[in-house]
């Protein structure tokens, strides 16, 4: 009966201690890589709306330089008007 259910009758308690310390391991270097790719990504993200944001506020200072008045700056940029009167 045990053989049906793929189960080596020889093993011993202590086989199936060190098998399911080895899959705890490995359930663990999952978490861990699962963890460490949501960091990267969440640090990625952040970059590219950093880099969006600085975009932006160069546009609006260039814009502004050259006399666009702000209510066009504020359309083609979409930043709040006291972000551009701080330029």
């Amino acid at each position: 009966m045990c053989t049906e259910r793929n189960i080596d009758p020889s093993s011993t308690d202590l086989d199936f201690q060190r098998m399911f310390e080895k899959y705890e391991a490995y359930q663990l270097s999952l978490k861990r890589q699962r963890d460490w790719n949501s960091i990267i990504n969440t640090a990625r993200e952040e970059g590219r709306e950093e880099g969006r944001k600085r975009q932006k506020m160069h546009i609006a200072q260039l814009m502004k330089q050259d006399g666009e008045p702000i209510s066009k700056i504020i359309r083609f940029t979409g930043l709040a008007e006291q972000e551009i009167s701080e330029l």
